[in-house]
């Protein structure tokens, strides 16, 4: 395993420190600074401006206590490798729909692994998210 994996620590110490972290508000979002031991990333959630959903929070909370699960199968198929990237943006969309968003200082990039609430309730990869160019 990749040191830019979250598995050297449990979900449970993110999760931690997501509670205690201030939350900054902005006009529309809000961050968390998440740090554990050599990872940092944020936690970003939709905001108007003056506070976040309930709902969204509590989606945050949910994610962060299986991070360390839905980072290793977001990067299954790179950890280790010259395409492995470190977790930056945890970043919620809505109550049934994230992103985890990585960085790969090495090849000068970054990209999005969605993942979407399934039929049962968990979290499912949806692969990687591509954009397309505004017209």
């Amino acid at each position: 395993m990749s040191e830019l994996r979250l598995g050297g620590h449990p979900s449970s110490a993110f999760l931690e420190r997501f509670e205690s972290a201030p939350l900054r508000i902005d006009a529309d979002d809000a961050i968390a600074e998440i740090e554990v031991g050599e990872h940092q990333f944020e936690v970003a959630l939709p905001s108007d401006g003056r506070t976040v959903r309930a709902e969204l929070l509590a989606v945050a909370r949910e994610v962060l206590a299986q991070i360390v699960d839905l980072d290793a199968i977001a990067m299954r198929e790179v950890d280790g490798t010259e395409q492995d990237g470190a977790l930056f943006v945890l970043d919620i969309l809505s109550v049934d729909e994230v992103d985890l968003r990585y960085s790969a200082a090495a090849w000068n990039s970054d990209w999005c692994e969605m993942f979407r609430r399934g039929a049962d309730g968990g979290w499912a990869h949806h692969g990687v998210r591509t954009y397309t160019a505004a017209s």
